[in-house]
């Protein structure tokens, strides 16, 4: 998998990925997200973080119901933003339990940053991660 580098150093790669709202899709997801942070020159250390943190935002769409996900990542050299977004039910979003869910915790300890921002209206989860230490 390559993806397209940015004209100039300084501009963000951004890629799209939608796969239905089912677990045999998280793998799909963790292949195409190591793929991202590999491409961002994310440490070892931080490519795992990643691939975690995005299961766990899939997951948690996934519970919420929908019948897909959208995968939505920005990266430039050392960090990446994703969104993962799902077409389920907006109006429930968040579940009044995310914040003492196990997910959550797993998401917020692996993240740098953390938000409950879909795109587009939808439910969603957008995190962040740069290369090194916090």
């Amino acid at each position: 998998m390559s993806i397209p580098k940015p004209a100039s150093p300084s501009a963000a790669a951004v890629v799209r990925l939608t796969v239905p709202a089912d677990p045999e899709s998280l793998f799909v997801v963790r292949t195409v997200v190591a793929g991202i942070g590999a491409e961002a020159d994310l440490t070892i250390d931080d490519l795992d973080d990643l691939s975690i943190a995005a299961e766990e935002a899939t997951l948690t769409l996934m519970s919420h119901g929908g019948a897909e996900i959208e995968l939505a990542a920005t990266t430039v050299p050392g960090e990446v933003a994703i969104t993962v977004s799902s077409d389920g039910d907006a109006s429930a979003w968040p579940p009044a339990d995310l914040a003492s869910s196990i997910s959550w915790r797993v998401l917020t300890g692996l993240a740098d940053e953390v938000d409950l921002a879909g795109a587009n209206g939808r439910p969603g989860l957008s995190f962040r991660k740069r290369s090194g230490p916090r």
